[in-house]
């Protein structure tokens, strides 16, 4: 198995965004196809009710829908924060990140905008998120994985991944 990437590791400035807002990082799309297991997330104040997503493209550059979903709820003030999760992530996909409420996260420059639609995206259904923010700045948040292979036995945690099937779509469905 080959490690997947999908966002940056960023190099933090002080400037933040955030509210009830769906921000998905439009650069270093993912790598690989698999599992991202590890999310790693810089918050300059504490975040409420937040969501982790990994985001396909319908129609390009902006038409997508969240793929994968981790609710991470709380995410602490003061820096970096790790997350274990399993997020199924196709190769291209955008990693992005829901904060419900109260709390921001980090912005960082050397890149061109973000995607910024107002709400929770993160349901599954497929939204235009509009263009891209006109700053210069991303978003403080990336993860990392391993690629699967058909038939690995954890098959049944991977959805949405062309050439995976469950059990049940194998004629296996009384497992």
């Amino acid at each position: 198995m080959a490690t997947i990437l999908v966002g940056k590791h960023p190099s933090v400035s002080g400037s933040t965004d955030g509210g009830d807002v769906t921000f998905v990082s439009p650069f270093y799309p993912a790598d690989g196809t698999g599992l991202i297991t590890l999310i790693h997330i810089w918050v300059p104040s504490t975040m409420t009710n937040a969501k982790i997503g990994i985001f396909g493209i319908v129609t390009p550059p902006n038409t997508m829908f969240c793929r994968s979903v981790a609710t991470v709820g709380e995410v602490l003030s003061g820096g970096e924060r790790n997350f274990v999760v399993s997020l199924s992530v196709v190769a291209g996909d955008y990693i992005g990140v829901y904060t419900g409420g109260a709390g921001q996260v980090y912005r960082y420059v050397g890149t061109a905008g973000y995607w910024r639609p107002l709400g929770d995206k993160t349901d599954g259904a497929t939204y235009n998120f509009g263009a891209k923010t006109s700053s210069t700045r991303d978003i403080g948040l990336y993860g990392e994985g391993e690629t699967v292979s058909v038939g690995q036995p954890y098959i049944l945690r991977v959805q949405g991944i062309p050439g995976m099937r469950s059990f049940s779509q194998m004629g296996h469905g009384g497992l």
